[in-house]
This record gives structure tokens, sequence and C-alpha cells, in this order.
């Protein structure tokens, strides 16, 4: 069953180790398609990275600024495999990790699609220690997304999660449900809640299959674009369970104002949370109170609120 592997990237210096970890699969190289998307013009390819870069199936350019959906649609659609997984070009896998997912992936028999996810360690760098596996408890069979992301979300690293990298998914649903271009943030989110909303079956191993590096340069997670993150939101209002919504509100947008130190964002979040007349559960006013300290020392509390491991 051959996989076609899409990562978008800006050339960070990372994207080497990302297409490394895929050719280290346990699969055959020969069901294995990689597809790599540069988000820039082909003449900002840097020959002395170019050189370093592994073989690739193909390297494609949107152009520049088109940002990483645009650049996963491109990819999709580029795609020959029954299968596609996507790696963000920070990230990294374990070598089993498409064996394992494919194992899974082929005993569900699902119409309207299938989402294979798994469980990550989280790290500041290579050379640096590892988290405990995140989230600490996997998504269940049965369970709303929004609901296991957003509802009562807990303030430390194990918290409920669905990384980008850790996604294994048939070709037709990644084909029928692309990603939205025009959001700015929370793209891996809204595709998920979308393609379980059209059918989609989703299961998240327990295995660690992937590592994450956070606070990479150029992170959207690392903005304080408040509106945009409410505007996603109420796009999603009165769909999504009350006390899922104003859980959301309180530990993302609300998060963002208070780190930009934007009174209306503050005020504007605050009166959506009214406005339901709910009281945001007691991990997201927690995570939206984290937003009166600065990101450094942010990743610093979570990292030290979970043992961690050496690579």
């Amino acid at each position: 069953m051959k996989v076609s592997v899409v990562i978008p990237t800006m050339f960070r210096s990372e994207l080497v180790e990302a297409i490394a970890s895929v050719h280290k699969q346990t699969i055959s190289r020969t069901e294995v398609e990689i597809i790599v998307v540069a988000d820039r013009a082909s003449s900002d390819l840097d020959p002395a990275l170019a050189a370093q870069l592994p073989a690739v199936d193909h390297l494609l350019f949107t152009g520049g600024g088109a940002g990483a959906p645009t650049a996963r649609n491109l990819g999709v659609r580029q795609s020959v495999g029954e299968w596609v997984a996507f790696l963000d070009d920070d990230d990294f896998w374990a070598p089993t990790k498409l064996e394992e997912q494919l194992k899974i992936a082929e005993s569900i028999d699902a119409r309207n699609g299938v989402i294979i996810s798994s469980r990550v360690r989280q790290s500041k760098g290579v050379a640096d220690t590892q988290s405990a596996p995140v989230p600490a408890r996997c998504f269940q069979a049965g369970e709303v997304v929004e609901r296991y992301l957003f509802e009562a979300r807990s303030p430390s690293l194990g918290r409920s999660s669905l990384f980008t990298s850790t996604l294994l998914v048939d070709r037709q649903l990644a084909l029928s449900n692309p990603w939205n271009e025009s959001l700015k943030r929370h793209q891996d989110w809204d595709w998920l809640i979308r393609a379980q909303k059209s059918g989609a079956t989703l299961h998240q191993l327990n295995s660690v299959l992937s590592t994450q590096r956070v606070g990479s340069h150029g992170s959207i997670s690392a903005s304080t674009d408040w509106l945009s993150s409410l505007n996603w939101a109420r796009s999603w209002k009165g769909t999504w369970n009350p006390q899922t919504y104003v859980d959301f509100v309180s530990g993302q947008p609300l998060r963002y104002a208070l780190q930009g130190r934007s009174l209306a964002g503050v005020r504007q979040c605050l009166a959506e949370i009214l406005a339901e007349r709910r009281v945001p559960s007691v991990g997201p006013m927690l995570i939206g109170a984290a937003g009166l300290m600065s990101r450094t020392q942010l990743e610093r509390l979570l990292v030290n609120t979970r043992p961690r491991r050496n690579h």
C-alpha cells in the first residue's frame, strides 16, 4: 500500500532530518513517495541546503506566502499513494511510524475516510531531553474531536492533542476534505473537525511515533493573533457544545490577547464567554491566565510539569 508523505516547508534547517526520518521507515522505500512543498519561490532554494537534502520524489513550490494549508493541498493533489501522511519540516518520525499505522488503518472498514494518529514526544532540540508521551490520554472511539481537544483542557504538557505530523489518512479523504487555505491559525484542528463531521473514523495509537519540536522559528502557535483564533471559534458557534466553546475561548484567544496585551481582545473574549452563560472549566482558565507569562516561561513551566526522558 503506497504512502505519499507531504512535507510543507519554509526551508528550515530541520527539514533534512525530517526527510531522513522518512527514509528510515521500516516499510519498503518503493512503497513511500516523498513530496516536499516549499512555500517559497524556486529561486529561494539555497544551493547549500539543496545539496544536503536526501532524495525526494517531488519538490514543489507555491511561489511564496501561500501558507502551509496551500502547500499541503498542493502535495495531496500531486500524490499517487492510497494513503497520505503529513509531516511538518521541524518534526521527525520513529522508524516504525508508517508500518504501525498502516496495520491499523488497513483493518478499519470506514467508507467515509480513515485518520490514524499517534502520541508524540516534544523536544526543544535534538540534544535536549524529551517529554513524556503526549497526550497523556489518547482519543477514544466515539469521542467528538472538539470536545476531546478543548473541553476541560489540561494546562499540563500531557493535554489532549492530535498533532499534524502524526496523521495518516486515506487519499480520497485528503482530496475531498482539503485544508482551509483562508485560515491563519488552527488549520490542523479545523481539518480534523471537518473530517470527522464528514463521517471519517479517527483512531489514535498509544505508541509514540513522532517527535515534535516546540518553539521552532516561524511557528504560528507562537503568535498572539487573538482575533484570528476568536473568529475561527465564532465560525463554529452553535455547532459546538456551549461548554466546549467557552473553554476554547478561555484557553486560546483569551490567552493570545493577554500575551499581546490587547485590552480589546480581552474584552471581546470575555464578552463571548459571558454571552454563553457558562463558566469555563478550571484547566482552560489556567491556560488563559498563562497569557500573562512570556512564551519562554510558559514552555519552561510545561516541560517541568512532566517527567523528562533522554533521547
